[in-house]
């Protein structure tokens, strides 16, 4: 089973929306202005494999679907930098030491390809000096990327989710689905 297609479509000349990690075999895919691409992601399973997203949701593996499990998206994952527009442009400010904050691998390579093939070095404001030095912070050397760009990798799912008082059930379900599937 593969995984859903997901359709993209490119909003400013410029940005590559990447997908690696992802499994489709390259580091990015050059998209023409107003162009509109589909890609196949890879199966992603959760539970051992009892789990599996597919075009809709997620589903067990005998085929049911299970609707109290949803994705779980990078976005939910990432810090919350500082976003600043100037004119028409807007970027997430990303702090040189991003690597202290984060710690899923996913998204660590999420934000190491952003970095690398989105990014302007320069000056960033720090928030975490704001409350020291007066509203605006100081400045420090940080990475700007197109927040066209961080949106695109940012929404992709990246595992499951579920309600705490459903865990203990979804739980037992995948391990009866996986014992069915070892018969």
């Amino acid at each position: 089973m593969q995984g859903p297609t997901l359709r993209v479509q490119r909003l400013q000349a410029g940005i590559r929306a990447w997908f690696s990690g992802f499994g489709t075999g390259t580091d990015s895919i050059e998209v023409p202005r107003n162009a509109v691409m589909s890609i196949t992601l890879p199966e992603i399973t959760e539970l051992d494999g009892a789990l599996r997203r597919g075009d809709g949701g997620w589903f067990w593996v005998d085929g049911r679907p299970e609707p109290r499990v949803r994705d779980l998206r990078l976005e939910e994952l990432a810090p919350d930098w500082r976003c600043v527009r100037r004119g028409h442009q807007a970027w997430v400010e990303i702090p040189t030491e991003w690597r202290t904050r984060v710690h899923d691998p996913e998204l660590t390579r999420a934000v190491t390809e952003l970095v690398r093939q989105y990014a302007d070095i320069g000056p960033i404001r720090d928030q975490g000096a704001a409350a020291a030095v007066g509203e605006r912070g100081q400045w420090r050397s940080g990475y700007r990327v197109p927040i066209e760009a961080w949106r695109v990798v940012m929404r992709q799912p990246c595992g499951a989710t579920w309600d705490p008082g459903d865990d203990a059930e979804i739980r037992a379900t995948a391990r009866a689905q996986l014992r069915h599937k070892a018969d």
